[in-house]
């Protein structure tokens, strides 16, 4: 079990994913392509904290320069930004995910995206230390789990993103998934887990646990002012959520099957409870809560495959 982690550690950490996240969208070419989803959309972008997420999630649709390239742009993006902030950046790694995927005829027209990662240091204990790799990589910066020094960016390829909005975030313009997108994108981040979809994408492992997400979209539709942005009834909402499962070949008919899967996630609430901000509290410590909401909301996008 991971270790929780403390209140300055959070504080800290959140300092190094604003700076990440305001490298990356200072570059035009990446705000125009990539928007932020996930716990750092609505941390980050929307400011509805309730659980700490330790990683930038990023989507994009469609290829807009090779795979070299696209590393460059954000190694040159993710580097210039720490310097403004007096971080140097070392060990950079770009890497086309999962293994073996631009390799596969049939996964490359839909699955895959690529995993970023690296590490930091000051720029004043790097001039100290300059030659010594081995004791500079010893006193990188703390930002992961479990005091991991690997800070983490993940960029899923062939999304529907169209769903997005601008937002400003310290200063600089980000891209954010609106709030209907982020639910769209749950439930069926929900759906990818069921054991059917491991035959969809070549997946070894069984099926996951995703409790967050039940927890993330009850907070979404019942907050005051985002939670009016999601119509489980309205056409709109049926087209977004169709068009997000299409993007990644899930059934939509699965939706149904979501009310079946209550044991799978319950077992892995309490790293849910784990994650909460200091000072949040949830309006449940009782996941049954969140799964029957979620659950009940779906049934009125029945309609999409009982037609």
């Amino acid at each position: 079990m991971a270790k929780k982690v403390s209140t300055s550690e959070l504080d800290f950490i959140r300092k190094i994913k604003s700076i990440a996240l305001k490298s990356l969208f200072s570059d035009d070419t990446i705000l125009e392509n990539l928007v932020l989803k996930g716990g750092n959309a609505l941390d980050l972008g929307l400011n509805v904290s309730t659980r700490s997420s330790l990683d930038l999630d990023l989507s994009m649709d469609e290829q807009f320069e090779t795979n070299d390239e696209f590393r460059e742009r954000i190694q040159r993006a993710i580097e210039d930004g720490f310097a403004r902030e007096k971080y140097r950046v070392i060990d950079f790694n770009f890497r086309a995910v999962p293994r073996g995927v631009e390799e596969d005829p049939e996964l490359i027209e839909f699955w895959g995206g690529y995993s970023v990662d690296f590490k930091i240091i000051s720029a004043e204990d790097y001039e100290r230390l300059k030659g010594n790799e081995e004791q500079i990589r010893r006193e990188c910066e703390k930002v992961g789990s479990n005091g991991s020094t690997k800070f983490e960016i993940d960029i899923s390829k062939h999304e529907y993103n169209k769903s997005r909005k601008f937002v400003v975030f310290e200063g600089l313009k980000i891209a954010i998934y609106t709030p209907a997108a982020l639910v769209a994108e749950k439930i069926r981040a929900i759906c990818q887990q069921m054991p059917e979809y491991g035959l969809i994408v070549k997946r070894s492992r069984g099926a996951g646990a995703r409790p967050k997400d039940f927890t993330d979209i009850y907070v979404i539709c019942n907050h005051p002012e985002f939670g009016l942005e999601v119509d489980f009834g309205s056409a709109e909402f049926h087209s977004l959520v169709q068009k997000m499962f299409e993007a990644k070949r899930v059934p939509l008919d699965w939706i149904g099957k979501i009310k079946d899967t209550f044991d799978v996630h319950v077992l892995a609430f309490p790293s849910v409870l784990d994650t909460i901000l200091p000072g949040v509290e949830l309006p449940s410590n009782d996941f049954e809560l969140y799964f029957a909401f979620v659950v009940e909301k779906c049934r009125q996008l029945e309609p999409l495959w009982n037609k």
